[in-house]
């Protein structure tokens, strides 16, 4: 696998114990850019190595401890609190002295094999971790409360598929965050890790619950009312309406048309790819019966008929004009990570012009001297 293909690989896994957020590029992983996505990142994942040795895993018999960890989780974090600070690759050697601690041996000189180290250890604790309170519960008897004391708190049950809880919690913070929730509200972890402090993804749920009845409380009674009921329009209204949806259907017609003729030629060209040659009959026949079936499912003729302008309420029309891009106000909505990306160095692919040498042995230009010879 190539450097590029690595750092995708870091940052998936970085995904989904959930350290990086969506500004965190695949660029960040292998460069020598400290952009601060990357830095928080980077102390986020020091924080929770960390915070790994010092859980349940304090109790493992582990080849390095907490404490032989701090000074350089520490160095990794000071690295990470300023761009300043993270320059002349202070922050990646901060790393691959971390990752030395936490492996015993060298991990490399580079950001892409110190990331390998720390995101496969912190994941290899998770699952520690995970498995050791799974042995745990197995092994604790089923106490019963007394009537005179009251009831031991009850611990975050460990869901049984660890990938459906991933996928909950993974949907919880994507809440959160459209919500505007802190993510303090709920410090859960992927399931390698259990959940920690905070009251977890219960304590994240009922505050998605509380911020969507609030928000809705502020609507107008009828925002998820259809705007025009069936049977409010006369029969000329019905008429102007017929003739608005057959014009649109046959101007998106041609328009999806065209898309999909692209769509057609880009998939060809793909299919001419010499990667795709050097497959076995079996597997390009799969690639070619994956595209087929996908281009049989994109239809020419759009799906909206007349009878759904029944059913559009408020909030649909509030989602269609909510950004408007002729508008420089709303151009703040528009926003994307991939705008904030940092190119790093590249080729120099010239196109100068001064500093050239003459293409061509061409006298210079002068202007005509008087005293010229005449005819008899």
């Amino acid at each position: 696998m190539d450097l590029e293909g690595r750092a995708a690989d870091i940052l998936d896994r970085l995904e989904a114990t959930r350290l990086a957020s969506g500004d965190v590029t695949v660029f960040d992983c292998y460069s020598k850019d400290v952009r601060e996505a990357f830095r928080t990142c980077a102390a986020a994942l020091a924080d929770a190595l960390h915070k790994a040795y010092t859980g349940t895993a304090a109790n493992m018999v582990l080849p390095v401890t907490a404490q032989q960890l701090a000074e350089p989780v520490a160095a990794v974090k000071e690295a990470a609190s300023s761009q300043r600070s993270a320059q002349l690759e202070r922050l990646d050697k901060a790393l691959c002295q971390l990752a030395k601690a936490v492996a015993g041996v060298s991990a490399g000189n580079s950001r892409v094999e110190a990331l390998e180290v720390l995101v496969g250890q912190l994941q290899a604790m998770r699952l520690l971790e995970y498995a050791e309170a799974q042995k745990q519960a197995k092994k604790a008897p089923a106490a019963q409360p007394q009537q005179d004391k009251a009831p031991p708190p009850k611990p975050h049950p460990s869901p049984e598929d660890p990938l459906a809880a991933t996928a909950v919690s993974d949907c919880l913070r994507s809440l959160g965050e459209l919500l505007s929730i802190p993510a303090s509200t709920s410090s859960h972890t992927p399931v390698g890790g259990g959940v920690q402090g905070g009251g977890g993804a219960a304590a994240m749920a009922s505050a998605v619950a509380r911020k969507v009845a609030e928000l809705v409380a502020q609507l107008p009674a009828d925002f998820f009312k259809p705007l025009v009921a069936p049977g409010t329009l006369d029969a000329a209204q019905v008429e102007d309406l017929n003739e608005v949806a057959e014009a649109l259907q046959t101007e998106y017609t041609v328009r999806r048309r065209m898309l999909l003729e692209r769509l057609k030629v880009t998939l060809q060209s793909f299919m001419w790819s010499p990667k795709l040659k050097e497959m076995d009959d079996g597997q390009r026949q799969e690639v070619e019966n994956v595209v087929s079936g996908a281009m049989s499912r994109l239809q020419p003729t759009p799906s909206v008929q007349v009878g759904d302008v029944y059913s559009v309420t408020g909030g649909d029309v509030a989602a269609v004009v909510a950004q408007r891009t002729v508008s420089g106000s709303a151009m703040g909505a528009l926003n994307a990570s991939v705008k904030s990306v940092m190119i790093g160095k590249v080729p120099d692919r010239g196109g100068r012009t001064e500093g050239r040498a003459k293409e061509a042995n061409m006298p210079d230009w002068k202007p005509r001297s008087g005293g010229g010879g005449g005819g008899g």
